[in-house]
């Protein structure tokens, strides 16, 4: 669904997320094919908004039944940063943010392709999904690119 061939495909970083300072389509570091989403961070500190980032990415003709959908993510860093840098996934829906249960993660995030898997179950807000949030969070002063590609919904 969403693989940045040709565009950040209107990914954007949430406002409040300053761990983040750029996002773009980019062609360096990608799990397939010839575009990744890149985005270029600084973590800093224990607590506090810079040991989070978030990026938000609208779902088209949304709002949207995901019940019963997987969803696949790849994520890494160049370079691998630190040890505890994390993805954690969550859907915001039309009642609000539905978390996983165990929680969805790729940890840790490195300069290696790692894969993360989500069936959205009937849950809160399952039937009207507005956008996937990736936050990513680290307590480790950390400075690098983040990427993501291969976002899939089936």
């Amino acid at each position: 669904m969403f693989n940045f061939e040709s565009s950040t495909q209107g990914a954007i970083i949430n406002a409040g997320s300053t761990a983040f300072t750029a996002i773009a389509r980019s062609s360096t570091f990608t799990f397939c094919g010839s575009g990744a989403l890149a985005i270029s961070a600084t973590f800093i500190g224990t607590s506090g908004a810079t040991v989070k980032g978030e990026v938000l990415i609208n779902l088209p003709g949304a709002p949207v039944d995901l019940t019963n959908k997987t969803i696949t993510v790849h994520a890494a860093a160049d370079p691998g940063c630190s040890a505890d840098l994390y993805l954690s996934l969550v859907v915001n829906t039309q009642v609000g943010p539905l978390y996983f249960t165990p929680a969805v993660q790729i940890r840790p995030v490195n300069n290696a392709w790692k894969t993360g898997t989500a069936t959205v179950t009937a849950d809160g807000g399952s039937t009207s999904a507005l956008a996937l949030s990736l936050q990513f969070i680290s307590q480790t002063i950390c400075q690098g690119t983040i990427y993501i590609d291969e976002i899939d919904i089936r």
